[in-house]
């Protein structure tokens, strides 16, 4: 092999790195532009139907809300000498931060307000029967309560319910972490807070001794409510 073979070897072994380089460059661009644009029509789909999400991004929008100041003014209210279907009961007590994991829906403005929070399954027959009242509630006292149904069941399974409808504010919490902290036993069951986040009314809401009636709602809120 001649000097000028040995050159032109000398030269393409020089080149071949960079031609390696420049393909290996080109397939990173390309699988970049197929990534975005699988990014960008997920969004077109997604805009389309109202969501304004995408597959890419995440699905949960966690909320947490700190309650206010406790009015030392405010009575107690009496404790029941029966566990009311939860371990743990929290009367006159203060909930810890109000915390759920997606809204199904507005989120609802809770600051100055009651609350309250209604754990339900769509499983639960007692539940959905319990729906038509908690409408009539939100409607009618709704400048007053914000009323909140909280379930650990996957998204897809509630959207599937078509009926009843909820006209109030409904939220997913898979992680159960007011449930745990109440211990809560049975369903429905109902915790009504005041705006400083203790609880003035627990327990299923239409047992025969213990129930909450609209009587009883409205006693609480003209009690618990600054005027």
């Amino acid at each position: 092999m001649n000097s000028k073979s040995l050159i032109l070897l000398a030269g393409l072994s020089l080149l071949m790195p960079n031609v390696a380089s420049a393909q290996d460059e080109k397939k990173t661009v390309k699988a970049t532009r197929l990534v975005k644009a699988k990014v960008a029509d997920e969004k077109k789909d997604q805009s389309k139907k109202g969501t304004g999400r995408t597959k890419s991004e995440a699905v949960l929008n966690p909320f947490s809300f700190q309650w206010g100041e406790v009015d030392p003014t405010l009575p107690d209210v009496d404790v029941p000498e029966k566990k009311y279907y939860a371990a743990n009961i929290v009367l006159n007590k203060r909930l810890p931060d109000f915390y759920v994991e997606k809204w199904l829906g507005e989120e609802p403005q809770l600051e100055g307000k009651m609350v309250l929070i209604d754990f339900w399954a769509t499983s639960c027959k007692p539940c959905l029967a319990d729906v038509p009242k908690l409408n009539k509630w939100h409607k009618k006292y709704g400048d007053r309560l914000a009323i909140v149904g909280i379930t650990s069941e996957p998204e897809r399974l509630i959207r599937k319910m078509e009926k009843p409808v909820m006209d109030y504010y409904s939220a997913i919490d898979s992680s159960k972490k007011l449930t745990r902290h109440i211990q809560v036993r049975g369903i429905p069951h109902v915790v009504l807070v005041d705006p400083s986040g203790t609880v003035r009314w627990q327990g299923l809401p239409n047992l025969k001794n213990h129930s909450l009636t609209e009587e009883v709602l409205e006693g609480l809120l003209d009690t618990y409510l600054k005027k």
